[in-house]
């Protein structure tokens, strides 16, 4: 048993190497949402008002009351939805899960921590609530409504942005043996156990 460099004692799996820590990259990702953020926005804008119904200007969802309320009720809605997809794909697999916000970096969360998971649960439930929620979502830019299209908008771009921590991981994970196990140990690092036999 050997103790990582999170502090904690564990000994791999056997047949499994012992495991190292793989972190998130926090300061590389809020770049990366912000980035993909105002990419999407003028993007799904133009969308929008290809459609001859109505023009789409950020700043209506600033300047006009019943639309700030409308953005933030469709914010917490969205985070806590796509945690709440999460917690299902865990939950259908048999691990136990943990909600809650580090507020420190103001991220939500649902992990099975102290758990050993296998990469593929973890592949798919990091690659699901940006496929269930933009597949959800998306058709609804169609409807002729100001705040049905804006809640569409705003949903899609809090979900996909918020998604970036979990497309990371999913690259990361498509790198690694499909054997591989991870044990969440926070929201912000896990260790990776690779089979003996890679």
């Amino acid at each position: 048993m050997g103790t990582s460099s999170t502090g904690i004692e564990l000994s791999p799996p056997a047949g499994y190497q012992p495991g190292y820590v793989l972190r998130y990259p926090i300061l590389a990702l809020n770049m990366a949402a912000i980035a993909l953020f105002l990419v999407m926005a003028p993007l799904l804008g133009v969308l929008i008002s290809r459609f001859q119904w109505m023009s789409f200007q950020a700043t209506d969802v600033l300047l006009r009351p019943l639309d700030s309320a409308g953005l933030f009720a469709a914010t917490i809605l969205t985070v806590a939805i796509h945690e709440l997809i999460h917690g299902g794909v865990l939950r259908y697999y048999g691990y136990r899960v943990t909600y809650g916000v580090a507020w420190r970096l103001l991220v939500a969360y649902a992990a099975a921590f102290g758990q050993f998971q296998q990469r593929n649960h973890a592949l798919l439930n990091a690659l699901a609530p940006l496929v269930v929620i933009t597949t959800a979502v998306f058709p609804l830019l169609l409807i002729p409504n100001h705040y049905v299209a804006m809640f569409a908008v705003i949903t899609l771009l809090i979900n996909t942005t918020g998604a970036v921590g979990d497309l990371y991981i999913t690259w990361r994970l498509l790198r690694l043996p499909d054997q591989t196990i991870l044990y969440d140990v926070d929201p912000l690092q896990m260790l990776i156990f690779i089979p003996l036999s890679q």
